[in-house]
């Protein structure tokens, strides 16, 4: 069977529901049973990459600059969680040394009251 009468009878299969390609096993790959090399394009020659038929955004500082702001938020927010951690933490201490300081006294002035 070639290529081209495998590819029309999975496209039919395709159709009725009974064929459904995933990912790389695609119609092409199942018809000629060569899988997918990643980075190259199909149908041509060695050497031509993907990239030939495709545009590539080139390169730029901008996402690098988004990067640093959105790293400056998330750091940001990180400190101000472990400053509201570290304050309610100190004020539980607090409020525990209060209390026994305070059962101290009352129990100094009920011994020097008697």
């Amino acid at each position: 069977m070639s290529t081209h009468s495998s590819m029309k009878a999975l496209k039919e299969q395709q159709d009725q529901g009974s064929f459904a390609p995933e990912g790389r096993n695609d119609i092409l790959v199942v018809a000629t049973s060569k899988s997918e090399h990643s980075g190259c394009a199909r149908g041509v020659e060695f050497g031509v990459g993907i990239t030939y038929y495709f545009e590539v955004p080139a390169c730029s500082s901008s996402p690098s600059i988004i990067m640093r702001e959105e790293l400056e938020i998330v750091m940001t927010n990180i400190r101000q969680q472990v400053m509201k951690d570290v304050e309610a933490s100190f004020e539980a201490c607090l409020e525990v040394c209060l209390e026994a300081q305070l059962a101290k006294m009352k129990e100094e002035m009920m011994t020097f009251m008697t």
